[in-house]
This record gives structure tokens, C-alpha cells and sequence, in this order.
């Protein structure tokens, strides 16, 4: 028994091509179009930006410490010679 899917076909494209024109982003649906569904659906409700969180800046390092413990000695690494800063 062969069962006939092609009735099924085209509701099934309808429902998958409303499912990506409506979850698709704004950018991404030409501008009449988008006009013409606001005159359908009506445009959404404006939404406030969400509260900014209090922020405080970390205590700044010296840029250029002093070399007191001799970290820019001449060292080797992987066989290259890396040489000392004056």
C-alpha cells in the first residue's frame, strides 16, 4: 500500500516558511515586508533597556615596573636566545 504524501507537502512548506519569516531577524526581511506585517500584526511594544550594573575600575598596575627582581635577565627559550634589557 503506497501512501500519498503530497497533500501534505505544501501545508507543511507553508507552516516551515511562516515558522522562518517570524522567527527570522528584522535585518534579514526586506522593509515592505516587514511594514505589511506591523499593518497585519501590529509592531511590538516598546521595551525599556534593562538597568546598567554598578561598575568600578580594578586597580591599574605600574605600566613599566621597575626591574627589581631581574625578570628581564637573557633567558633561552625553544633554542632562541632572548637577550637581556638594559
Amino acid at each position: 500500500m503506497k501512501i500519498n504524501t503530497t497533500p501534505l507537502r505544501i501545508p507543511l512548506a507553508i507552516v516551515l516558511l511562516a515558522l522562518a519569516y517570524f522567527t527570522a531577524p528584522d535585518a534579514w526581511i526586506p522593509h515592505q515586508w516587514r511594514v505589511a506585517t506591523y499593518n497585519w500584526l501590529g509592531a511590538a511594544s516598546y521595551r525599556d533597556a534593562p538597568t546598567s550594573k554598578d561598575y568600578s575600575l580594578p586597580d591599574a598596575e605600574e605600566i613599566c615596573p621597575p626591574d627589581a627582581l631581574g625578570w628581564r635577565d637573557g633567558q633561552t627559550i625553544e633554542g632562541v636566545l632572548i637577550e637581556p634589557a638594559a
